[in-house]
């Protein structure tokens, strides 16, 4: 229902990345009516917004509204540097008071002459407080090895008892050595909403909106093919000093 509403929008298109799942564990009207926030902010705020945004975006990305070459004329030996970048970025928007900007899809991404070039849709997401909190929450518990603030976040969430589905989507192992795969955000968040039907929860829509960014950032880095340093670009964009709003 919710995807054929939005079908025409951009809105709509990064839905698709989505698990159908989710629209089992949330409610359908509270998520019509946050979208509709969603694009009337994104529409009355978006001049501001786009005015500082190079101000709030990691070194090494540029905010453009005239892309490049296409994201498929990367260089192979610089691939991985650019899906550091774009790792950080979504960290640091996460971590940042400002709106996100949410779309990190494939084909926003372009390079020219060395410099990686970002074309987003005019989406932005005012993160509900409590949300963003219990999502930062839980990338701190998990990157900086602290179980107990990973298993209270979750219980903030709605997902207590989904511990090893989160770690699993995380992945994990080596935190240093990750590789993205589109199937695996599907897969890995449509067992995370399955759990959730069987427990009887009802999500959070930010979750819808979280799901889209997510969606987006595994687009781009799959389409990279190299592994990345998750751990890494979390602590760059968190640490003290990190250029974030």
């Amino acid at each position: 229902m919710i995807k054929r509403i939005l079908a025409q929008t951009d809105l709509g298109d990064l839905l698709t990345f989505v698990s159908p799942s989710l629209f089992d564990v949330i409610s359908v009207p509270a998520v019509l009516r946050r979208l509709r926030g969603v694009r009337a902010a994104s529409k009355q705020g978006w001049t501001e917004q786009a005015r500082g945004l190079s101000q709030r975006i990691p070194a090494g990305v540029r905010h453009s509204d005239e892309p490049g070459d296409p994201f498929s004329g990367i260089p192979h030996e610089r691939r991985a540097e650019v899906g550091q970048r774009i790792l950080a970025l979504y960290f640091a928007q996460l971590f940042s008071d400002a709106p996100t900007i949410v779309d990190l899809r494939r084909d926003r991404w372009s390079w020219s002459d060395g410099e990686l070039l970002w074309s987003p849709a005019r989406l932005m997401v005012s993160w509900e407080p409590g949300f963003q909190s219990a999502i930062q929450r839980v990338y701190r518990g998990f990157y900086e090895g602290d179980d107990a603030l990973f298993d209270e976040a979750l219980g903030q969430l709605g997902l207590s008892g989904a511990g090893h589905l989160l770690r699993a989507h995380f992945g994990d192992g080596d935190a240093t050595v990750v590789t993205f795969e589109r199937q695996h955000f599907v897969d890995s968040f449509g067992a995370i909403f399955e759990h959730c039907k069987r427990s009887g929860v009802r999500l959070d829509p930010d979750f819808v909106l979280l799901g889209a960014y997510l969606g987006g950032l595994y687009d781009a880095l799959s389409d990279l093919g190299q592994p990345m340093n998750v751990a890494e670009a979390f602590r760059a964009s968190t640490q003290p000093g990190a250029r974030v709003a």
